[in-house]
């Protein structure tokens, strides 16, 4: 019987585990396909845009084509944030290649992908009783009174 029960439990981790990720993947698709439909849109706003310039329409009608060109550019870089935040992806800010958040560095140019304030290091609190119990360095206050005297 203990075979046959752990064999039920691994299947209900599995099916667990692949609905997970079934939800996962729909919810890509539906970003995925808004994403698809913006890009329509987009290009709808782009013929009206380039169609008002044409017939010389007014500065203010042009003017607000413009506006919802500009919205809904943004609202499509909003969506293709989104959906590289679900996949745990990033853009290099250099050259733009779609990298892993857990990179260091961008497998295209190089650049470093670590966030600078992520990398500063914490130094633990140190009240001022342990500060006149700690001993102190001697060495490195000599080598550092040596550099300045080198450097002057």
């Amino acid at each position: 019987m203990a075979i046959i029960d752990d064999v039920v439990d691994t299947a209900k981790t599995a099916a667990g585990v692949v609905s997970k990720k079934a939800v996962e993947i729909y919810d890509i698709s539906k970003l995925k396909l808004k994403l698809a439909n913006l890009k329509s849109d987009i290009n709808k706003a782009y013929q009206a845009y380039g169609k008002a310039i044409y017939k010389e329409k007014s500065e203010a009608e042009v003017a607000v084509l413009k506006m919802e060109i500009d919205d809904l550019l943004e609202e499509f870089e909003q969506l293709k944030a989104l959906i590289l935040e679900s996949r745990n992806q990033c853009a290099c800010p250099t050259c733009g290649k779609i990298v892993s958040k857990d990179d260091f560095f961008c497998s295209a140019c190089g650049t470093s992908l670590i966030n600078k304030k992520e990398v500063t290091e914490e130094k633990p609190e140190v009240s001022e009783s342990q500060e006149d119990d700690a001993p102190v360095d001697t060495e490195s206050i000599v080598i550092a009174s040596a550099e300045n005297e080198t450097e002057e």
